[in-house]
């Protein structure tokens, strides 16, 4: 049985009286969460903004059930929320701030602006700056969304319209303390847009050195960006250059150097080209050492794009090839070749016992290119190496030793020679027996022999027993005796009774290589 309270809500409800909000909203704060929410769903049928508005009131009391319905009716919610912040008491303005920051919604910055320019420090204030923070920075990441190549035109244009709202707030002086809105305009704006020019110009002092400040020090992405913009116009601010100057900050430096792009505009390039002083590139050497290696590659690359003297980018140069991360050593490899030969030796060999397997790698690549003079036994030592990168480096750099040229080389060479040759390829090429297997069984009988005759003075013949054991049945007598001669240096039971067999074989040669190597195997032969 319904009661009383529950059948005046559904009378309520059938109503089209003009004051049935003012009998409705009250029961908002009924101890019953069934009647707070049946009233929710009445209040958001008949699109009621006042009931919008005194649910936003009750925010943080509002059950799952109505903060859902709420958020389900997001053009009634809009409406309200504008009323909330535009008119609202502290208390009901606090709220609709939380909601729209929550909405990630550009069209209510306006608003917060206008609240900005009517309130004091204290919560009201905090809270504005902390939703309009939120709402700018939604606009500043989506057009700066990697994954996103082409963003909706919209966004551009949400991006121009708050640029013009924040700029006009501040430039009419209506905002107190307006740092915090000149930060979140320098982040969206460009140099192209006129209220951005204002800040650096035609505008009130507090405000112009305001934005010097914070060309200076703020490390929000896009203020960081703006700095980096202006190299492409012919007169950037003073302000400007004076940050790309004497900026030091680790966020600044890493967004620099992410920044520079593999080919500078003609502009770019003439504006970095008059830095004759950048303090990061010559004072902090531990900030560099810091950097992720993919940006310590691109330090003498921008460097060489400014005006700094010789001497400096030498020192630099110097220091990195020296003590930087393998990509910024790679980077500056043509120092060596500017220093005497035990120099280039010293960094070298210290870099092979680098920490950084990458930075090791890198040494052994050079290690060739600048003559170190124990080059061959140092990159053979480093095909042990634990670090697949130093291993890869050291096949790479002896890659011309390959089995190839072993076969036109090994019957010049000493038997201990030969084994020891094997021992490197085998560190070298993975493959070497596959390879060596395919030329025993190849086409080419000069090739079936050579390598044949190359596997035993490598110490493999165990590893290629299958594919001698075929050249037993090869058509000319020559390769046969071959295998003979070659299954003898095995000499074990199974090689004996191979070779055996061949004192049936057609050929008289092969016949008597074969009694020949019986006897000295001492096996006892058929009678």
């Amino acid at each position: 049985m319904s009661s009383p309270l529950e059948i005046t809500i559904e009378a309520l409800k059938r109503s089209n009286a003009p004051r049935v909000e003012d009998a409705l909203v009250p029961t908002l704060d009924s101890s019953r969460a069934s009647v707070r929410d049946h009233v929710t769903d009445i209040l958001i049928e008949r699109n009621s903004v006042r009931g919008a508005i005194e649910l936003i009131r009750r925010l943080e009391n509002l059950s799952e059930y109505q903060r859902s319905q709420l958020k389900g009716s997001p053009e009634l919610v809009n409406r309200a929320l504008t009323q909330c912040i535009r008119y609202g008491d502290d208390n009901l303005c606090r709220n609709g701030l939380s909601i729209a920051r929550e909405t990630d919604k550009p069209q209510f910055i306006p608003e917060i602006v206008g609240k900005l320019s009517s309130v004091d420090d204290g919560p009201v204030r905090d809270d504005a700056i902390e939703a309009l923070t939120s709402l700018v920075n939604g606009i500043h990441d989506r057009l700066n969304d990697p994954a996103d190549t082409m963003p909706d035109a919209s966004v551009g244009q949400s991006r121009l319209d708050t640029v013009n709202v924040l700029g006009q707030a501040c430039h009419a002086e209506r905002i107190r303390n307006p740092e915090p809105v000149i930060e979140l305009l320098l982040a969206l704006g460009k140099p192209s847009d006129e209220t951005i020019a204002q800040l650096f110009g035609r505008t009130a002092a507090q405000n112009r050195e305001i934005a010097g400040q914070l060309v200076q020090s703020s490390t929000h992405p896009g203020v960081m960006q703006l700095v980096l913009d202006y190299l492409t116009q012919k007169y950037p601010p003073a302000k400007v250059i004076e940050a790309l100057k004497t900026r030091t900050d680790p966020e600044f430096v890493a967004h620099s150097l992410a920044w520079l792009p593999d080919q500078l505009s003609q502009r770019e390039e003439s504006n970095l080209a008059q830095l004759e002083q950048v303090d990061w590139l010559i004072e902090d050497r531990s900030l560099l050492a810091s950097l992720p290696d993919e940006l310590q590659g691109k330090i003498i690359r921008y460097a060489e794009s400014t005006g700094l003297p010789d001497r400096e980018r030498g020192l630099l140069t110097n220091w990195l090839v020296r003590n930087g991360s393998a990509s910024a050593r790679r980077s500056t490899s043509n120092q060596l070749s500017r220093m005497t030969p035990d120099e280039a030796r010293e960094i070298l060999v210290g870099s092979l016992e680098s920490p950084d397997r990458d930075v090791a790698a890198w040494a052994v690549s050079e290690l060739r290119t600048r003559r170190v003079s124990d080059a061959f036994k140092l990159l053979i030592d480093r095909l042990d190496d634990p670090s697949e990168a130093v291993r890869d480096a050291a096949r790479e750099e002896l890659g011309g030793f390959t089995l190839d040229y072993f076969l036109t080389v090994f019957e010049k060479m000493n038997e201990d020679a030969c084994k020891r040759a094997g021992e490197l390829l085998r560190k070298i090429d993975p493959d070497l027996v596959e390879n060596l297997n395919r030329i025993i069984c190849g086409p080419i009988r000069r090739d079936r022999i050579r390598s044949a005759f190359a596997a035993a003075k490598l110490g493999l013949l165990e590893e290629v027993r299958d594919s001698i054991a075929t050249l037993l049945d090869d058509e000319e007598s020559v390769v046969r005796r071959t295998a003979v001669e070659l299954l003898g240096m095995l000499g074990d039971a199974l090689a004996i009774e191979d070779i055996t067999d061949m004192l049936d074989d057609p050929s008289d040669r092969v016949r008597g290589t074969a009694e020949q190597v019986l006897k000295m195997l001492g096996a006892q032969q058929p009678a």
